[in-house]
């Protein structure tokens, strides 16, 4: 058989396991639906397809997913789920609804390691940019997976997929094309003793908020207070707090000691090694102590 077009989705998922982008979901999962004409087949995949797409992505979960002790202990039904939306994607010749099934799998296994699908808008706005920024820091193998040909082709199928079924317009919602909206508000407030900073997200590419926040805190100069509003942060990467919210307010440097529990596979290896140095990698008889820790999550 073809694979030209298999393993789309299975793809968008193996990026959440190893991008170091944080977020949350909150869209409900729901049984996939009889679809509409037009979102039924933009993906280009056979039944055949669906089907290896769907047991690849779990083959790879089972693999290199590091939470299945976690899933066990609060009584989640990993099985349950599995065979459920199996059965879903056997039943329905339609690649929206092969999606929502995908899609619904993994919210119902939970967000424990940030799980999820790299859903398009996302991919276009935060993790497509970011592919520049993995570059710079020597992580070479992210920056292909994001921004290689068989990615953004992909992505732009899922996004023409989700925008049919909504009945909106994809284009909008691919930066650049009109529909991005602005990542920071900053203001002075009255009396010029405070300054207001909104950021609603923190993306890996920070390049251009970087310029906008040194003006403002030029601006701020001479407030004796900085307001901070992430109320609607949806999250990101750590770099920018550091960078563009921690180094500029402190005098001298400072840091903290963490420990990562990662999962070793053929998947997960190529992120691991460019993310860690070899000294850094310990096996788990080696781990302290902790209050709490179940050593086998």
């Amino acid at each position: 058989m073809s694979h030209r077009n298999t393993r789309i989705l299975s793809g968008c998922a193996a990026l959440l396991l190893c991008a170091g982008l944080s977020g949350c979901r909150s869209v409900p999962a729901s049984r996939p639906s009889a679809s509409p004409d037009p979102a039924a087949h933009l993906l280009g995949l056979t039944a055949e397809q669906r089907m290896e797409d769907y047991e690849y992505l779990w083959s790879t979960l089972r693999d290199s997913y590091p939470c299945w002790g976690i899933l066990e202990r609060e009584g989640v039904e990993v099985e349950r789920i599995y065979t459920t939306y199996r059965e879903m994607v056997a039943e329905s010749d339609s690649d929206a609804d092969f999606y929502s099934a995908i899609y619904s799998a993994l919210y119902l296994l939970g967000t424990n390691g940030h799980l999820s699908i790299i859903e398009p808008e996302a991919y276009f706005s935060d993790y497509l940019p970011a592919a520049g920024q993995y570059r710079r820091e020597g992580k070479t193998h992210w920056a292909e997976v994001l921004d290689s040909t068989d990615t953004q082709t992909r992505y732009r199928k899922l996004l023409a997929l989700e925008q049919a079924a909504n009945g909106t317009d994809a284009e909008s919602s691919i930066p650049g094309s009109g529909g991005d909206t602005p990542n920071l508000t900053t203001l002075l407030l009255p009396g010029g003793a405070a300054g207001y900073l909104k950021i609603d997200r923190f993306p890996a590419d920070y390049t251009s908020d970087a310029a906008a926040l040194e003006a403002f805190y030029l601006q701020c100069a001479g407030c004796t207070d900085l307001i901070l509003d992430l109320t609607d942060n949806s999250g990101g990467s750590e770099l920018y707090w550091e960078q563009l919210l921690v180094a500029p307010h402190i005098d001298h440097p400072l840091s903290s000691r963490h420990l990562a529990l990662v999962r070793r596979s053929a998947n997960n290896n190529p992120y691991l090694d460019e993310a860690f140095s070899p000294s850094a990698f310990r096996p788990l008889s080696t781990l302290p102590e902790l209050l709490g820790l179940d050593a086998a999550d």
